[in-house]
């Protein structure tokens, strides 16, 4: 019985195996078929990581990529966009000062009662002393020139050049010592800005009795003063416009 059932399972495989197709010589029993499969399958695999999971993946680095740079300009246009709040906020400070300082500067209407303004503070500085008779007074006030110059010379510094004009006005006081100086620290609070340049101050001899058989100082000697008053103006947009420099004109082609 068992060597008989051995030989009937040998002549079923024996069988199996004729009945087998064959391809190009090579009988396809089923486990090279299943290998094939198996083969298949793993070249199936190769063929989808390379042409779907390998660019899923290149696609995936290159969005994260792009998103990086998105954070990165992101960020410098926030830093921008600070950075230009405080420049305008700068400038708007920066603005507010020369705002300021323009309103100390003198204008042409100011320079047109500086006289007047002048004369006025000198009366009001007339402070009796006693045994003194002397009354402040003004004996000179003259312009330099018809109307203010601009100024060039860099006295200010080379950026205020054609940026100011200036009027220099020439001033001789006479008065005892507390007057002169009440009149100095009163020209000071004027309102325009106003510059005291080339101060001198003299003391003039007292007068004596006509009495010839006894002279004898009538008053205390009187202090003469002279100084320059610089006026600063600024200009308008238009002088400045005017003061610019104009470009310079293209060559004509020659023919």
């Amino acid at each position: 019985m068992t060597l008989s059932g051995e030989f009937n399972s040998t002549q079923q495989v024996t069988e199996a195996e004729n009945s087998a197709p064959v391809v190009f010589g090579i009988t396809l029993t089923p486990t090279i078929i299943g290998s094939v499969l198996a083969g298949l399958g793993v070249l199936g695999a190769f063929y989808m990581l390379v042409n779907m999971v390998m660019p899923a993946v290149e696609s995936y680095k290159e969005q994260e990529t792009k998103r990086d740079q998105l954070r990165v300009e992101i960020d410098q246009k926030q830093n921008e966009a600070r950075q230009i709040g405080k420049i305008k906020a700068d400038l708007a400070t920066a603005k507010e000062q020369q705002k300021q300082i323009l309103a100390l500067f003198t204008d042409e209407k100011s320079l047109e009662t500086l006289l007047l303004d002048t004369s006025l503070l000198i009366d009001s500085s007339n402070i009796r002393v006693f045994g003194s008779s002397i009354k402040a007074k003004m004996k000179k006030f003259a312009p330099t020139t018809e109307k203010p110059e601009v100024v060039t010379d860099s006295s200010f510094g080379a950026e205020i050049n054609n940026k100011i004009k200036r009027s220099i006005i020439k001033v001789e006081i006479e008065g005892n010592f507390l007057q002169t100086q009440l009149i100095m620290r009163n020209i000071e609070r004027l309102q325009p800005l106003l510059l005291v340049k080339n101060y001198d101050s003299k003391l003039s001899p007292p007068e004596i009795s006509a009495d010839k058989n006894n002279p004898i100082p009538i008053d205390i000697g009187k202090l003469i003063t002279s100084f320059e008053l610089e006026a600063l103006i600024p200009l308008t947009p238009e002088e400045e416009a005017a003061l610019a420099p104009q470009p310079a004109a293209a060559n004509t082609p020659t023919k």
